[in-house]
């Protein structure tokens, strides 16, 4: 779906298409992409530096701003939202007890006001959670937007893996990209949410303060805190 309907309007390097063939009686495609060696992977565990991070940024941000509460999207039944039943059953039924458990070993883990938010806001009523959700301002998000989904070909990024694009609010991407890939530039956050919001600005979207961005990234972080 994204290299059918979206790639051609997306402004960051991502692989071309060659064949791209969808079998929807039997529900199966196939899909080849431009090989991009000599290119390697990015590294979620060593993170990445400022000024790739930067450069993800603004890249996710113009990806954002372009398709800023685009009714088109509503038309993409290939697109992910939130408040779908497969989701909402597997969210409520697995991921407490794992929550639960995971808990029981590492008590300490999260801080109580965390924990006390996700499983009040979110795990007590992933329903509730998804319906909010799916009714918060949105965009085309990549869905798995993390340094380890990106290429670097003499040294300038590729972004791949986008088989689990959604409609959804941005702080989804932009809080999982932080937490997975620039855990090692805490220091840097506001840097970087500001070059964030220029860039998301200028492709598109609106003017956000510090305080508005920072309340995406917290609903969208919930399902990665606690899926995760």
């Amino acid at each position: 779906g994204f290299y059918k309907d979206i790639a051609s309007h997306v402004d960051i390097p991502k692989p071309i298409a060659y064949v791209n063939a969808y079998d929807a009686e039997h529900d199966r495609n196939i899909l080849v992409l431009q090989d991009l060696e000599p290119a390697v992977a990015g590294d979620v565990i060593a993170g990445t530096d400022l000024a790739t991070a930067h450069v993800l940024i603004e890249m996710l941000a113009r990806l954002h701003g372009t398709f800023w509460m685009d009714p088109t999207l509503a038309q993409r039944d290939w697109l992910w939202v939130w408040n779908k039943p497969e989701f909402v059953y597997g969210a409520s039924t697995l991921t407490p007890d794992g929550w639960r458990r995971f808990s029981e070993q590492e008590p300490d883990f999260f801080p109580p006001e965390l924990r006390e938010v996700i499983e009040r806001r979110y795990l007590g009523d992933v329903q509730g959670w998804a319906i909010a959700m799916d009714e918060r301002e949105f965009s085309f998000c990549h869905g798995d937007y993390e340094v380890d989904n990106v290429l670097f070909r003499d040294g300038a990024p590729w972004i791949v893996d986008w088989q689990m694009c959604l409609r959804s609010c941005p702080g989804v991407d932009l809080a999982f990209f932080l937490a997975s890939s620039c855990h090692n530039l805490v220091a840097h956050e506001r840097e970087l949410l500001d070059a964030y919001r220029n860039a998301f600005q200028r492709a598109g979207g609106p003017t956000w303060s510090h305080d508005r961005l920072m309340e995406d990234l917290a609903w969208g972080l919930m399902f990665w805190v606690a899926g995760q």
